[in-house]
């Protein structure tokens, strides 16, 4: 059996030269020295707040698959509505009540072609 090999050109590098002296430690540190701050890493602004209620990443991850997968158990016309995006739907819950959301997810069940998408697009077809 045959292995599958790629090969690259080393001539062909993947880094940008242009940043090598925003990346040398001495310039940082010399930048550190003279300023107190070490700011190359981030230019995100910095969020204050008390989080020790927030979740840690595995329990915040199960959420998120969940999520997933009760979109994934949708009916297709449904999922497909919302552009096969949980985001798109969990939008649109936070944003109409619950009479809403049947009333709008039994037009796209019955194929009413007055329902359009969240994106303005008309998503239904009679397949």
């Amino acid at each position: 059996m045959a292995r599958l090999q790629i090969f690259f050109d080393p001539k062909e590098g993947m880094t940008h030269q242009s940043f090598k002296k925003d990346c040398d430690i001495q310039n940082i540190m010399k930048q550190y020295k003279r300023t107190g701050f070490v700011n190359h890493i981030t230019s995100a602004k910095e969020i204050m707040g008390d989080f020790t209620e927030a979740l840690d990443y595995h329990s915040s991850l199960n959420v998120v698959l969940n999520a997933q997968e009760a979109f994934d158990n949708l009916p297709a016309k449904v999922r497909s509505y919302y552009s096969n995006d949980p985001g798109n739907f969990l939008d649109d819950m936070s944003i109409n009540s619950t009479d809403v959301l049947l009333n709008k997810f039994n037009d796209i069940l019955t194929l009413d072609r007055s329902v359009t998408a969240p994106d303005g697009d008309a998503k239904l077809s009679d397949s």
